[in-house]
């Protein structure tokens, strides 16, 4: 049988590996820098091909134009307009975002029904999965609406969006410092609860999730943020709609996870 492969492609870092057929990552995960298109993308291009690899399932770092597997500009540079099929031309592609392949990977593991990831690291992303939902042309990019009316931020494109606001990079220039290093007390993550508050409830308005999963690296250590935006969250909907369960991932490498699932997806159909 064909092995496949999964690929997390991060604004940071790319993770890849070999997918068994039950969807099961197996061997080692290889990290490499998310550097530039040329430099990454051959290695992981050449690994799969050594393996023999037929089919790669892809969560990567968005904007994406999903049915021309193409990276749009946005705020990763040098990897606007980054062709993913002409590095990967040897396999066949699925492609998911990074934030859709972690709700995939984290609804599966829940036996849920629908579910929506929120990450917020580098930037803030929300990925969004169903169950029995086919594949995509489209996906979400709610870390770039703005909850907080004409607030400044630190958003390249949108200002004061939720990214702007509450994302790594934001908080680093709202504080002039690392954020790693404030107190759980410090007035900061009030503000960061209230709009992720907002971001919950926008998500459960638009698309009636039951479950919300929070990641990403403003969170690590900071565990009592789920549960503060989920009170904000409560205030936002006002009873007009039950407010969804908020919890940590079950994943480490939940992108990944999500990209294993679509591989194995992709071999089952072809089958």
């Amino acid at each position: 049988m064909t092995p496949c492969g999964a690929l997390e492609l991060g604004g940071t870092k790319a993770r890849y590996a070999l997918v068994t057929a039950d969807g099961e990552i197996t061997g080692p995960i290889v990290v490499l820098p998310t550097a530039t298109p040329d430099v990454t993308l051959p290695k992981v291009r050449e690994y799969f091909a050594s393996h023999g690899v037929g089919h790669v399932g892809i969560a990567s770092f968005g904007p994406l134009d999903l049915p021309s597997h193409i990276i749009a500009p946005g705020t990763k540079p040098g990897w606007g307009g980054c062709d993913l099929g002409s590095y990967l031309s040897e396999f066949e592609r699925t492609l998911v975002t990074d934030v859709d392949g972690a709700a995939i990977a984290e609804r599966e593991k829940r036996g849920c029904e629908s579910l929506a990831y929120i990450t917020v690291g580098t930037g803030v992303g929300v990925g969004l999965s169903r169950r029995n939902e086919g594949a995509r042309t489209w996906h979400a990019e709610l870390g770039h609406i703005k909850l907080a009316g004409d607030a400044a931020g630190h958003c390249s494109y949108h200002g004061g969006c939720v990214e702007g606001l509450i994302s790594g990079p934001a908080l680093r220039a709202r504080i002039d410092g690392d954020p790693a290093k404030l107190k759980n007390d410090d007035p900061i993550w009030k503000s960061v609860a209230e709009q992720l508050g907002r971001l919950i409830a926008t998500i459960t308005f638009a698309y009636g999730v039951r479950d919300i999963v929070i990641g990403g690296g403003v969170l690590e250590g900071r565990a009592f943020l789920r549960e503060t935006s989920k009170i904000a969250a409560d205030v936002e909907l006002a009873a007009f709609r039950p407010t969804p369960r908020v919890s940590a991932p079950r994943f480490e490498h939940s992108g990944l996870q999500g990209a294993a699932i679509l591989a194995k997806q992709s071999l089952e159909k072809g089958r």
